[in-house]
């Protein structure tokens, strides 16, 4: 299991030479994996002879993932690596994503992105996210969740719903495909499924356009009214 979290201590003397080699090739082999450097701190369940074996350590580019993996006395594998994997992914979805929001939403903002890699097949080796990009077979898409430290009011209903529309057709017309995306304010927080929209396909009546993302933070800020109220 991959357990992002925290590091709970750093490598130390405490660990025998042969525990050490043990460290350093599970990190030889992680990095080999996953295509990324990365650093073991720590292992638990220390008889390495007997029964699964957890590693810990961080990946060296995003220092804030950390991860808790369980492998064998072989490392023959890493229990669901692949989460840690989409975490890489995700960050660096991040970097690029984020500047696109910030455009519209202010410096602050961010995109919490999840990427979805679509029928790309992993069978062989873990893409990195610009190998996802620039391939054929990529039908990368996301998941986001724009975080805006404002306060949504009656008189910015419009505004809020057109900087909404600004943003997915800016993000259109640069071929990033969404899914769902999530405006959370200070006081209002929706999910809005944007298939459709990023499919070109034709919307019928009440379905997803500028009118219903209004009607949706009319009825948010008249529900939080009355939750005022009681």
């Amino acid at each position: 299991m991959v357990i992002i979290v925290g590091i709970s201590r750093l490598i130390t003397s405490n660990y025998s030479e042969e525990e050490m080699v043990y460290m350093k090739k599970a990190e030889e082999l992680m990095e080999n994996a996953l295509h990324e450097e990365i650093t073991v701190t720590d292992m638990y369940n220390v008889k390495i002879y007997g029964g699964p074996v957890v590693v810990e350590g961080y990946i060296d580019r995003f220092k804030e993932i950390f991860f808790s993996i369980s492998t064998d006395k072989d490392l023959t594998g890493f229990q669901n690596i692949s989460t840690l994997y989409y975490a890489i992914l995700n960050e660096d979805a991040e970097k690029i994503l984020s500047p696109i929001i910030q455009q519209f939403f202010g410096q602050n903002a961010s995109s919490n992105p999840t990427v979805n890699v679509g029928n790309v097949s992993m069978k062989d080796q873990y893409l990195s996210y610009n190998e996802l990009l620039s391939s054929n077979q990529a039908q990368l898409s996301y998941s986001i969740r724009v975080t805006a430290q404002s306060q949504v009011e009656e008189n910015d209903i419009t505004n809020e719903a057109n900087r909404l529309f600004e943003l997915l057709n800016e993000l259109k017309s640069k071929h990033y495909v969404m899914r769902s995306v999530r405006i959370q304010n200070l006081n209002i927080d929706i999910t809005f499924d944007v298939d459709e929209y990023f499919e070109n396909i034709s919307l019928s009546e009440g379905e997803f356009n500028i009118d219903t993302v209004e009607a949706e933070f009319e009825r948010r800020l008249k529900n939080n009214r009355e939750k005022d109220v009681q």
